[in-house]
């Protein structure tokens, strides 16, 4: 059969709409599919959708769905914000930029700062307060007590807090009969580089000194009762094992007035007056400074 031009141009015309017939009623299908998420794993799955679009989204390892912090243990720390490590200020490797303790804290010997070395110094001892007047009143009460007025100096000399909660303090008579002069109370914390002075007795209450700002108690037993002639006071700690020792038979020239360490902390003992022209310094460093 022969076809003419026109009826080619007729059959071309008509393979031409059917191409835009078919090619519509694809888009059309396409533009009525209902599109989303077909994972059921996916924050935003959805059961109604015919095609996956890509559009899926999951729980990732530190988030849900809603985007909150997921918190296994539930601490209040999301899981992926947790850093581990010792969190106890007090404790030798303390870590201030961890959050999570993990039960490594170390902490150092009872009594011993975290090098192994003793950080507690007996810096100043007044075993014969002066007997004139009220040169004698060290613990400034207005009144010459000489028990009352005997007193020993304790310094923190480390950088760190320092518990002495439970020490206990005898002279050489009541380390024999193992009955303390007294026993430091609970809760009794050294700041780094702060002082501690134990007087023999007196009403607290009614000393008017500031003593530099140190710790300042009264001994709860009984005096320190330190023999001019000749005595030892020793320190222990709260199970019973002695830290520190101050021998007076050395030093017992009757002085009227205290030892003290020249200079702070370090140096050998000697006469407080052959430094200054006071006769103790209780609480403050040899110059009246504060620790």
């Amino acid at each position: 059969m022969i076809l003419d031009k026109n009826n080619n141009l007729f059959i071309t015309l008509i393979i031409v709409i059917n191409i835009i017939l078919i090619f519509n009623a694809c888009e059309t299908n396409d533009i009525n599919a209902n599109l989303g998420c077909t994972d059921p794993n996916a924050c935003n799955y959805n059961p109604t959708a015919d095609s996956d679009n890509n559009s899926c989204f999951f729980e990732s390892e530190c988030e849900d769905c809603q985007g909150n912090s997921i918190d296994t243990d539930g601490d209040g720390i999301g899981d992926c914000d947790e850093s581990e490590g010792c969190t106890d200020p007090n404790a030798c490797n303390f870590n201030p930029n961890v959050n999570n303790d993990d039960g490594s804290c170390e902490y150092p010997e009872l009594g011993l700062d975290c090098d192994g070395n003793l950080p507690l110094v007996i810096n100043e001892v007044l075993y014969d307060p002066s007997n004139n007047a009220l040169d004698g009143d060290a613990n400034a009460n207005g009144a010459y007590v000489h028990d009352d007025d005997e007193f020993v100096e304790l310094v923190n000399n480390s950088s760190n807090s320092y518990d002495i909660s439970g020490f206990m303090f005898f002279d050489s008579e009541g380390l024999d009969s193992n009955t303390p002069a007294h026993v430091v109370p609970a809760n009794t914390v050294l700041l780094p580089g702060k002082a501690f002075v134990l007087f023999g007795g007196g009403d607290i209450n009614s000393f008017s000194g500031d003593f530099g700002g140190a710790t300042i108690q009264v001994c709860s037993n009984q005096e320190l009762n330190l023999n001019n002639s000749g005595d030892v006071l020793t320190i222990q700690d709260s199970n019973g094992s002695s830290l520190l020792t101050f021998d007076i038979e050395p030093l017992s020239n009757n002085p009227n007035e205290s030892y003290t360490r020249n200079p702070d902390l370090t140096g050998d003992f000697i006469q407080h007056n052959d430094i200054t022209d006071v006769l103790f310094s209780p609480g403050t460093k040899i110059d009246g400074s504060s620790f």
